[in-house]
């Protein structure tokens, strides 16, 4: 189930973003709340169970949303998590994606989005390759066509209310 977070679910969030990722970046409760202060609002989906399996952090922008942040708990992946989570996006939508992160270009791609922008440098201009993920308002049949993606890969469409 994908609901948007509680107090109690920092600790869980915090600890799958520790687990997600290498980089020498800080993932505590200051961090999260420095995010959320953006006015972002944070998902996560329990399945139910009461058990964190991963979450995304969106923010409402002029043009539509960015998915400021997406995680799945090391022990839940490949399983369909962060397609779920990204279900719940209604384009325009975006996010940034390292070029080394294969997995999340990945679970983007076989969302039904597609790669718009690559950057040669990160927010701060340091050398880093991204690319920059699209999700379309309404996915007509030509946007479809012309992206080429196979009818059992379609997105369906989601709303969440900010």
């Amino acid at each position: 189930m994908i609901r948007e977070a509680k107090p109690q679910d920092l600790r869980e969030v915090i600890r799958i973003c520790s687990a997600s990722f290498n980089r020498k970046e800080r993932f505590d409760a200051a961090w999260l709340v420095e995010i959320l202060a953006e006015e972002a609002t944070l998902y996560v989906d329990d399945a139910g169970i009461g058990v964190l399996r991963g979450f995304m952090i969106l923010k409402k922008v002029t043009y539509g949303t960015c998915v400021r942040f997406i995680a799945v708990a090391p022990e839940f992946r490949k399983q369909g998590v962060g397609k779920g989570l990204l279900a719940i996006v209604d384009g325009p939508a975006y996010a940034w994606v390292r070029e080394e992160n294969k997995a999340s270009q990945a679970m983007f791609e076989s969302s039904g989005w597609f790669v718009s922008y690559t950057s040669a440098t990160d927010k701060n201009g340091k050398s880093s390759l991204w690319r920059r993920y699209h999700l379309e308002k309404e996915e007509s049949e030509d946007i479809i066509k012309e992206r080429n993606v196979p009818t059992a890969k379609r997105r369906k469409v989601g709303k969440y209310k900010s």
